[in-house]
Parts: C-alpha cells; sequence; structure tokens
C-alpha cells in the first residue's frame, strides 16, 4: 500500500506555517515567484492570530523624510545593541516598500488631506508610524483576501504538529521535507509534502490565568526545535509592556504614549521623568516597563494614565488603531477623554517582534536546509523596533528565498516509518482514558515557568523551574488526555510550551545581566563587555545543546559603549534628540 493510500498526502513547493502577517507576505512573495503554495492556519485566516490584535501601528522608515543612519541607531537603543546593524541597514528601507505593498492590497491607514499620516511612537527619535483604520483585524482581513486572489491554497483549522525530515529523524541531519498535522474540527491528519516549508506560527507566552489564548504556546519554536534547527534569544524574553487594567486584548504603547499621554505613579509624580528627562512616556518601550515595574516594587503604584489634554484629532487616531482596545476601557465606566486610567505592566514574559525563536539570516533560512522561518516564530535577524515591519520584511526575504530553492531542490520523498510514527502521536491523546487535562496542565505551566521565568528571573528559580520542566514531560504531560479534538489541539500546544520553556530556562540562567524588560535580580547591570553576544540552542540527539556567538561589532558603523551600567539610568540626564542617538555608540 502505498503513501497516498495510507495517509492524506497534500503536495506542494512551498508550506507556509501561519496567516499572521509574516506568513502572509512570505506566502504572497513565494507565490510571485512562482512557486505552488499552501498555508495552514490553526484557526482561520485573516481572523485570529496576534496580527489581528495587533496594536493598529506600522513603524516604517520613509526614504523621502527619515534619515537611515538614526533609524539604525534607534534600533540598536530599541533592541538594547543586540542587533545587527548591517541587516538593519538593509531591511529598513524594504518596511516602506511593505506598507506600500499593503495599501495596493487593500490594507486600509489613516490619512490627511490625502496624505498617509504619520505620527511619533514609543522610542520614536527617527522613525515614525503609519495608523492603520481599524487596527490588526481590518489589515489581515485585506491581506488575506488578497492572498486567495494571488492563487495561494489555505487551509484552515489545522494544526501543524512536526516537520518531515529526508532521513526520518529528527533531530535530523537532513533536509526538510515537509510536516504533519491534523484538521481540529474534523481530525483528519495530513502529510504535507513540500520542497521548504517556512514556519510563522507566532510567539510563546507565559500563562496568566484562563487569557492565553491556545495559539501562543510557542507552536513553531517547539516544531523546530524538535527538528533540529537552531533558536536564538530565548535568553532575551521581554515584558511585553504596559496595558491598561480594564483590558487584556493588546498594548496601546505606540499610539497612547507616542501622542503625549502622561503617566503618574500613586504619589502623583510623572515618574519617567526620573529616567527619560526628554521622553518621558515616550521613551523606549523596555525602559517604560522597567520603570513602571520598578514603580510598582517599590510601593508607589497605582499608576495612572492621562490622556485628557488630547486633541480630537488625537483622540480619532486612538481610536482607529486600538478600536478594541478602547471598547474594553469603555464597558469598565471609563471615558478616556475626562478620565484618567490605571495601567500595569502586562503580568507574563513573552517571545515575540524578534526577541527570540528560530535562527534566520537575512534570507529567512534557518539551520535546516529547506526549513525557513519569520516573525515572532524567528528572531527576525534582530533588526525592527516592531512586530509587525520585522515579520513583513523577513517574511519576504524568506518566501523569495524559499521560492528560488524551489527551483533546484530535489523532488521530496517522505520516510514512512517517521510518517507513521507522527501519525500515532498526534492521536494518542485521544486514546488515553485517565490522565491529566489540558486545563490542569496549564495551571501548572502557569505556576512553575510563573515563578521561574517570570518577570524578574533569578538563577535558583531558574534551575527549580526547569528541573521541574523536565520532570513533567518524563511523567505527567505523557499521560496527557484529550476529549476530543478541541482538547486535542490544546493538549499538543501545552507540550510545546514545556518544550520551549525547558529550553529558556536552559539559556536564560546562562546570560548573567539584566538588558531591556529581560531582568535579573541577581544580576542588575548592563554587561556591555561580557555579553554583546547571542546564545543558541539547539536539540541533538535526545540532548539540548548551546553555543554562543559574538555580535560582529568589528563591522559595525556604531559600536556600544564596552561597559556595565545600570539601564534604568541611561538616557536619565539626556538634554536633546541628538544625545539620545549617541547612546548608541561609544561616542560621549
Amino acid at each position: 500500500m502505498g503513501m497516498k493510500e495510507r495517509f492524506n498526502v497534500v503536495e506542494t513547493d512551498v508550506l507556509v506555517v501561519g496567516s499572521g502577517i509574516a506568513g502572509s507576505f512570505a506566502a504572497i512573495t513565494a507565490r510571485e515567484a512562482g512557486a505552488e503554495v499552501i498555508v495552514a492556519d490553526r484557526a482561520v485566516s485573516g481572523k485570529s492570530g496576534a496580527s489581528c490584535m495587533a496594536s493598529g501601528v506600522f513603524h516604517h522608515f520613509h526614504p523621502d523624510e527619515d534619515d537611515i543612519e538614526n533609524c539604525v541607531k534607534e534600533g540598536v537603543l530599541g533592541r538594547m545593541y543586540l542587533i545587527d546593524q548591517e541587516i538593519s541597514r538593509k531591511a529598513l528601507p524594504e518596511t516602506f516598500r511593505c506598507l506600500e505593498q499593503m495599501k495596493d492590497w487593500g490594507v486600509r491607514f489613516e490619512h490627511k488631506d490625502g496624505k498617509l499620516i504619520r505620527v511619533k511612537g514609543h522610542g520614536s527619535v527617527a522613525s515614525r508610524i503609519a495608523v492603520l483604520s481599524g487596527s490588526g483585524g481590518q489589515m489581515m482581513q485585506a491581506i488575506g483576501d488578497f492572498m486567495v486572489s494571488a492563487g495561494i491554497r489555505i487551509v484552515n483549522n489545522t494544526m501543524i504538529t512536526d516537520l518531515l525530515t529526508s532521513d526520518g529523524l529528527s533531530p535530523t541531519r537532513g533536509r526538510i521535507v515537509g510536516a504533519t498535522g491534523f484538521n481540529t474540527k474534523t481530525g483528519e491528519i495530513n502529510i504535507f509534502k513540500s520542497k521548504a516549508v517556512i514556519l510563522c506560527a507566532g510567539s510563546w507566552k507565559l500563562p496568566y490565568g484562563e487569557h492565553v489564548p491556545a495559539y501562543q504556546g510557542g507552536d513553531g519554536h517547539a516544531i523546530a526545535l524538535r527538528a533540529g534547527a537552531e533558536l536564538e534569544g530565548l535568553d532575551t524574553t521581554r515584558v511585553r509592556g504596559v496595558r491598561p487594567v480594564y483590558a487584556m486584548v493588546g498594548s496601546t504603547i505606540n499610539i497612547i504614549m507616542g501622542q503625549g499621554a502622561k503617566m503618574t505613579n500613586g504619589l502623583g509624580e510623572r515618574y519617567m521623568a526620573k529616567y527619560d528627562p526628554l521622553r518621558r512616556e515616550q521613551t523606549e518601550r523596555w525602559l517604560l516597563t522597567a520603570a513602571t515595574l520598578k514603580e510598582l516594587k517599590d510601593s508607589r503604584g497605582p499608576i495612572g494614565l492621562d490622556m485628557t489634554h488630547f486633541t480630537p484629532e488625537q483622540f480619532r487616531l486612538v481610536r482607529a488603531a486600538v478600536p478594541l482596545v478602547i471598547s474594553k476601557i469603555e464597558a469598565a465606566g471609563k471615558d478616556i477623554t475626562k478620565d484618567k486610567l490605571e495601567y500595569t505592566v502586562w503580568t507574563y514574559p513573552i517571545l515575540m517582534s524578534g526577541e527570540g525563536g528560530a535562527k534566520v539570516n537575512e534570507k529567512g533560512e534557518t539551520s535546516l536546509k529547506g526549513l525557513y522561518s519569520a516573525g515572532d516564530n524567528s528572531n527576525n535577524a534582530r533588526s525592527f523596533t516592531g512586530a509587525l515591519p520585522g515579520g513583513a520584511v523577513v517574511g519576504s526575504w524568506a518566501g523569495e528565498n524559499a521560492a528560488k530553492y524551489c527551483t533546484t531542490a530535489e523532488p521530496p520523498e517522505i520516510v514512512e516509518d517517521q510518517a507513521i510514527r507522527y501519525k500515532e502521536s498526534i492521536a494518542a491523546p485521544l486514546k488515553i482514558g485517565e490522565g491529566m487535562e489540558y486545563k490542569s496542565a496549564w495551571e501548572i505551566a502557569a505556576k512553575i515557568a510563573g515563578e521561574g521565568i517570570g518577570l524578574i528571573k533569578e538563577e535558583g528559580r531558574l534551575r527549580k523551574a526547569g528541573e521541574l520542566i523536565q520532570q513533567l514531560k518524563i511523567n505527567e504531560l505523557q499521560g496527557l488526555a484529550a476529549r476530543d479534538l478541541h482538547d486535542l489541539a490544546k493538549v499538543h500546544t501545552i507540550k510545546n510550551f514545556f518544550d520551549v520553556a525547558e529550553a529558556i530556562c536552559r539559556v536564560a540562567v546562562l546570560r548573567k545581566e539584566s538588558r531591556a524588560s529581560s531582568l535579573r535580580e541577581d544580576y542588575p547591570e548592563t554587561d556591555n563587555i561580557n555579553w554583546l553576544k547571542n546564545i543558541i540552542i539547539s536539540r541533538v540527539e535526545e540532548d539540548l545543546v548551546v553555543r554562543y556567538e559574538d555580535l560582529p561589532v568589528a563591522k559595525f558603523t556604531y559600536k556600544p559603549p564596552a561597559e556595565k551600567f545600570d539601564q534604568l539610568r541611561l538616557f536619565s540626564n539626556v538634554t536633546t534628540e541628538e544625545e539620545i542617538l549617541r547612546k548608541a555608540t561609544n561616542l560621549r
């Protein structure tokens, strides 16, 4: 009996996993380059995922209005020096190209007198943001419609579980030749046979109560790790930022802070003046987050946000960019035009916006032949200050190069034993009678990871969390039971979550410093002498293996200051924007 008789085999040149902004740009670019493309989405393309929840802005470099060198410096500070300046310089002009493409595809941006509105976002000195009309949902619906019109096949409600390899091994010594997945509505198991796979499956987030969607368990990170791909940046998980206490659906930092909202602590002090007296609330996201966290920890809460001084036009832009957040605030009985709002810090760390994931180069290539990645599933070449432009640009690079690879790649051949193993592992939780259920596993995840990988890390807590996770994977997680297909997807997600959490514990304990909003209680200083390097982890046979890679500082135009310092005071004495940008270099 052949493969097609034993399995439902779907063949294509390029399989894209995830249809957020990164996956969409990857799929469209690959299709325009002549490849046959299938997009697999575990929910519904254009109506789900982090891109649909995006906070309504698009960072970009405008070739006629912005200075590219200042934008590179701004990116250096936004990433606290862990950035490849050469890739950034190459990528920045691409952000404007992607913006123009989206307009052609029907994505609506705010205009005035026929001209694109560009306003400041958080951390903006040199660059600006465009404001979406209707947040990320409108954007992704338009892009999704364009994908269909471009002849891209979209397979919804399909969770990809593992990558298929030419040697049938995982981790592989060969190349990627497809993936396995199942339909979360019908239970149909598919074998996707493809020359190339592009992983764009979203972020990894720490559970907080019942508020973590099932699609944010790090599926793509775990899939890549099991296959043997190198992951980079898991040690610098970050806190997403500050948010209104009434809305757990998204941040408002860019559009609200960028236009001049004021934040005060419980003493009535506009506390950001201590940390960045020039920009105050318009400072870097990581500094606003870390400073707000310090105010709360030092019992100077609650935190209040005031935008009652905004003009009618500013209020209009806020409502256009983050309508869902504003509706949540208003449902809580607050009037943004009259009331001071209570804000807090997101209570969980996150891998997103290129902070950590599959290590990719400027072609979107991972360390495995035939595997590409972009968006929150990758390290995005650490070259962007915003999730959307990073996903769009690196997604385009991945799609273009995956299509080129397909023109010369050998036809993929599936190792049947591997396909059988993966098929059996997909359905296994449905065959377990009595066992731990998904909800109980999430509660354990929230406790273990929350205490060990939380907002402020410490060596002992990280090591303890790593040990507990290893024990769970050996014991309880093997007996996770699924009552139905809905549960089945969640069971696979929680297993993926713990695979990634284990890797995070392994590398986070090694970075002995604080950097951006990745804070170490036992190592509070930022250390540019010893830690201008990335930590890379991969699975070799049954073990997780770590290696270090120094930043190529010698070739950088702007050399980071070779010193240790308190990052909370990095901007405490600046008086001009020129001084801020000089912080990106060793010039004083």
